[in-house]
């Protein structure tokens, strides 16, 4: 799909992921949740699947990663789900810095 040919779906606040330049054109992804969600549907489904479940969206649902799991019949596993516990310790430290910085 070219990006002319085609608007973006759903909302400007997406950003593009970079799924190994694989994530299809309008797939919201708004986190590192998504962008786990996303790489995990097309490791498992593959590309092609995914772009047709995005064609498959009915009404106004937004093309959000848990969304096309629904369409594709595929439920995300724990793991895609939870953030890393490396990477939540790193961010309860960050923001612990920001507030004590905050305090002074």
């Amino acid at each position: 799909m070219k990006n002319e040919e085609r608007p973006l779906r759903g909302s400007p606040a997406g950003r593009p992921s970079d799924t190994r330049g694989q994530q299809p054109e309008g797939v919201l992804v708004l986190n590192p949740r998504d962008e786990r969600a996303i790489a995990w549907l097309i490791e498992k489904a593959g590309v092609n699947a995914v772009q047709q479940a995005c064609e498959k969206i009915a009404g106004n649902r937004k093309l959000y990663p848990s969304n096309l799991a629904r369409i594709l019949g595929l439920s995300l596993p724990k793991s895609v789900i939870d953030t890393p516990t490396s990477v939540a310790r790193d961010r309860i430290r960050a923001l612990l810095a920001l507030l004590s910085s905050n305090r002074t």
